[in-house]
């Protein structure tokens, strides 16, 4: 279970730290230009895709497909398009939101409670 945790405390912390900079990298290239242009996550996604790189596909409609056929059709239109269109700082910080309450709620749940009596 340590493991687990390790791995979602992970996350959140790479999530909200990237979704900062990118905050950060957006209000500097506002400064300079003195216009305040946000790139969409899927655009920063399909732009900087490594998976595209190593097997030349895209890995954004291999989402889409696995989604759409797999798991549940309407996930994909409302729910996905909605995240994709957020700014990519916004959205990122709100994934790493998402893992330190997933982390919170394994912890809550599974961590060993504490009592208040001291044994010898």
């Amino acid at each position: 279970m340590g493991l687990l945790f390790f791995i979602i405390r992970l996350f959140a912390t790479f999530f909200v730290l990237i979704g900062i900079m990118s905050f950060g990298f957006l209000i500097a290239i506002a400064l300079k230009s003195q216009e305040l242009l946000t790139p969409k996550l899927g655009q920063v996604w399909y732009q900087n895709d490594p998976f595209a790189n190593i097997f030349d596909t895209a890995s954004l409609p291999l989402l889409q497909a696995i989604i759409e056929r797999k798991i549940y059709a309407p996930i994909w239109d409302p729910a996905t398009i909605y995240v994709l269109d957020m700014p990519a700082w916004l959205g990122l910080t709100a994934f790493g939101v998402f893992f330190v309450g997933v982390g919170w709620f394994f912890l809550s749940i599974f961590a060993p409670k504490k009592t208040g009596k001291k044994y010898n």
